[in-house]
């Protein structure tokens, strides 16, 4: 069997089991996937294929192409489920681990260094975390990694006319999926890399492909031409300009402090957090030896990957709204220059001190401390109250934390808010024995083996996660109580006019078939607007608020309903109130 082969069947079955482990048996996870959930649940074939909607009202904030693919999932896995709506992201995780092996191997040709790079991909933490869930931005990635392998086949291996036609067109798909980041991140960093070089204008016509450009403005020419021809002038501009142009002028959303990314990227690319600073001081101390070239016949490839990660880190700390997820298109070049260092570290301790590489007893330790990650966030779970009571005595009241605690338990529920102190108590230790695991190694100069040390305990610790905790912490049975509920409302009175004031979720109609008018709590103004609107109209009235937002609404009048249940979701309690008869 072909040993490429086998890697990346090695690669898909980790991936398998780290994207989907527990996924069949968790409910909606967040605002994100209750909304994207419900877009594609509302598409028909038609008109409404490429307008999008939401609720009823017309949904302009993303291109359809992501949409499509959950829908087909939805046909496949047999209805609407937060499963099905993951498996279109999971795919492309899996797709981007197998991706991040061809760069590596293409820039390096060694099968270990790209068998490690992409299992560093894999357990960064918000790159799992997003490839787990319902999210757009993987997908977007799928893209542009694809559009990375293609020129870093055109630049080091000569590649033809095929590369050209693919790079562009990979980048095409990757608009379509989220707008101009695919493109930003696709030939950014590699014009900051050309530019590195000095080679701008000699190479970047080599990049150039009149078929491969024609093929990116036809392969969004599918969507963009029906949403102006079909679609209202407003919500054809709203997609087209605002957000895109319009999110960089006139943010409204995600505005974060142009240092942000300083504070949140640390741990959310972790392993590869240190070895980057590693390579960069390793690089800077010995920029003046082997004629400027510390990595030798590598050196042009780390450069590229140097520039893909760092321009994708700065460009988006200029961009006004901030996620931690938008870094994601440059976690490739990070995790692929992490696998090479470690390699490179290694090597030159091999050449320096004439040792063995490492044998297969350094590789027997790691396999038997992969089962304690599990072990301890069993144990983190059965006392989490314990764990709670001691981790609140360190967070004062008011703080910062105290507030994202609050709002985690506001979301999720008192189970996951014990489940986050539980993660961070389980972190920390895994984090102090691998630490210091890594140190014997490194004392011992067994580099690979430490940092493979490190990537497997992190592995099993997800496992542990995503396999145990997660699917029974984010259950979905009271949304659909309260979908089951309202549909029972809507069975007496089919005209019935569902209204919801409350926090960015839940959506209550994920599950069954109708459509609501929805108010988050910084619409309380619109809100009352609204309701005074449609009060006079002759068509009852299912109005659902958030009992602890009703001090926002002083100012509505609420004699005509009546209250009729009480419905807990997610750490909430909601209160539905049906109106009176009308004259």
């Amino acid at each position: 069997m072909n040993q490429h082969f086998k890697s990346l069947l090695l690669l898909a079955v980790a991936g398998l089991i780290l994207f989907f482990i527990g996924s069949p048996w968790t409910g909606f996870q967040g605002t994100d996937e209750l909304r994207y959930g419900q877009i594609a649940k509302e598409l028909e074939p038609g008109r409404d294929l490429f307008l999008l909607h939401f609720n009823g009202e017309r949904y302009s904030d993303k291109p359809p192409l992501y949409f499509w693919t959950v829908g087909l999932s939805y046909e496949i896995f047999g209805g609407v489920s937060a499963f099905a709506l993951r498996v279109p992201g999971s795919l492309s995780a899996i797709m981007c681990a197998l991706l991040t092996y061809g760069i590596a191997w293409s820039l390096f040709k060694r099968r270990d260094v790209a068998i490690l790079a992409a299992l560093t991909l894999m357990v960064m933490g918000r790159f799992v975390w997003i490839g787990r869930w319902g999210r757009l931005d993987i997908m977007m990635c799928m893209f542009v990694y694809a559009a990375m392998l293609c020129f870093v086949r055109i630049y080091f291996h000569k590649a033809g006319g095929w590369a050209k036609f693919w790079y562009w067109t990979f980048l095409g798909l990757g608009f379509a999926i989220k707008g101009p980041a695919a493109l930003v991140a696709g030939i950014g960093g590699v014009a900051v890399f050309l530019l590195w070089q000095r080679e701008f204008k000699a190479r970047a016509r080599e990049l150039w492909s009149w078929s491969g450009f024609a093929a990116m403005i036809l392969v969004n020419a599918v969507w963009i031409l029906p949403i102006v021809l079909l679609g209202d002038s407003a919500s054809s501009q709203d997609m087209i300009v605002e957000q895109n142009l319009g999110r960089v002028i006139r943010p409204d959303r995600h505005v974060e402090p142009i240092w942000y990314y300083l504070e949140s990227t640390w741990h959310n690319i972790f392993p590869a957090t240190l070895f980057l600073i590693a390579g960069g001081v390793y690089w800077f101390r010995r920029r003046k030896t082997d004629g400027g070239r510390p990595f030798g016949d590598f050196h042009a490839a780390c450069r590229f990957l140097i520039a893909w990660a760092l321009f994708t880190f700065f460009f988006f700390s200029l961009y006004p709204p901030k996620r931690p997820q938008y870094l994601l298109p440059g976690f490739g070049g990070a995790a692929i220059f992490t696998a090479f260092f470690v390699d490179f570290l290694s090597k030159r301790y091999e050449e320096k001190h004439g040792d063995a590489m490492p044998n297969s007893k350094y590789y027997l330790l790691p396999g038997i401390l992969s089962i304690i990650p599990p072990i301890l966030v069993g144990l983190a779970v059965i006392w989490h109250e314990q764990i709670f009571s001691l981790a609140s005595r360190f967070i004062s009241a008011g703080s910062e934390a105290a507030e994202k605690l609050a709002e985690t338990q506001a979301e999720y529920g008192s189970e996951a808010l014990h489940l986050h102190i539980a993660v961070q108590v389980v972190g920390t230790l895994l984090a102090l024995g691998a630490g210091a695991f890594m140190v014997r190694l490194l004392l011992r100069r067994r580099i690979v083996a430490a940092y493979g040390t490190l990537v497997g305990i992190v592995f099993a610790g997800y496992l542990a996660l995503f396999g145990w905790i997660i699917p029974p912490t984010l259950q979905d049975d009271e949304i659909k109580d309260a979908d089951h509920r309202v549909a029972e409302f809507l069975k007496e009175q089919p005209d019935l006019r569902v209204i919801v004031f409350g926090d960015d979720k839940p959506y209550f109609n994920v599950y069954e078939e109708f459509l609501i008018t929805y108010f988050d709590r910084r619409e309380d103004d619109e809100f009352v607007a609204y309701m005074e609107k449609v009060m006079p109209q002759e068509r009852p009235i299912l109005l659902i608020i958030r009992q602890d937002y009703l001090g926002r609404i002083d100012e509505f009048d609420l004699s005509p309903f009546e209250p009729t249940v009480d419905m807990p979701i997610r750490g909430d309690t909601f209160t539905f109130y049906r109106q009176r008869a009308l004259d």
